[in-house]
C-alpha cells in the first residue's frame, strides 16, 4: 500500500500560489502500521493555546518565512509538538492544499510514514494527548457523522472527535485511498 500511496501522491499539485492575504501552513499526517493495520496519529490541543483549544489536529503550523517548504515546516512542527525526529519520517508526498477562512491559511497536508512504536515526547504546552485511529475505522461510512453541525465530522473514536479542518484533510486522504481499500484490511 505504501508504494501505491507514494505514486498517487506524486500526481497531486505541489501547492498553489497564496492569495495575498493568506498565510502558508503545513501539517503532517503521521501514518504508521501496528498489528498489520495502518493508523493515523492525531493530537488533541491543550486548553492553554490561544486558538482551537482542545481540538483534535494533526501536528503542524505556519511556515517560517518564504524559504521554508511545506514538508520542512510539517516535520519541524511535528518534532516540536510530539518529538518525532524529521529523519524518522518517510515523506510519501503531499495532498492538495486546503484553504481555510478561519485564520486565512492555505494548509498543505504532508503524508509521512513513521516507525511504530515510537517514543513520543509530547510538548505539554501545545499537546494534551496523542491517539491513533485505524484507517479501516476511518474508511467505514458508519463512522462519519452526517448529522453533525460541522461538515467532515467523524463519530467519536476513543472519546475523541475528528472534525473541521482535520476532518476535511482526513476525508481528502481517505478519498485518495479508496482504490487501495482492499490492502488496508478490515
Amino acid at each position: 500500500m505504501i508504494r501505491w500511496l507514494q505514486q498517487q501522491l506524486q500526481t497531486m499539485p505541489n501547492g498553489r500560489s497564496l492569495p495575498l492575504d493568506y498565510r502558508a501552513a503545513a501539517v503532517l499526517l503521521p501514518l504508521y502500521e501496528q498489528n498489520g493495520r495502518f493508523h493515523l496519529l492525531y493530537t488533541r490541543r491543550t486548553d492553554l493555546l490561544p486558538t482551537h483549544k482542545g481540538q483534535v489536529a494533526f501536528p503542524g503550523g505556519k511556515l517560517n518565512g518564504s524559504e521554508e517548504t511545506a514538508v520542512a515546516a510539517a516535520l519541524r512542527e511535528t518534532h516540536e509538538e510530539v518529538g518525532i525526529f524529521p529523519h524518522d519520517v518517510e515523506v510519501l508526498g503531499c495532498l492538495e492544499p486546503v484553504q481555510t477562512n478561519y485564520g486565512r491559511f492555505v494548509v498543505t497536508p504532508v503524508v509521512g510514514r513513521i516507525p511504530w512504536p515510537y517514543p513520543l515526547q509530547i510538548n505539554r504546552a501545545e499537546v494534551a494527548t496523542t491517539f491513533g485511529v485505524p484507517l479501516h475505522w476511518l474508511l467505514n461510512p458508519a463512522n462519519t457523522d452526517h448529522q453533525a453541525e460541522h461538515r467532515y465530522t467523524f463519530r467519536p473514536y476513543a472519546g475523541e472527535t475528528i472534525w473541521g479542518l482535520t476532518g476535511w484533510i482526513t476525508t481528502n486522504f481517505l478519498q485518495l485511498l479508496q482504490p487501495a481499500v482492499s490492502e488496508i484490511g478490515d
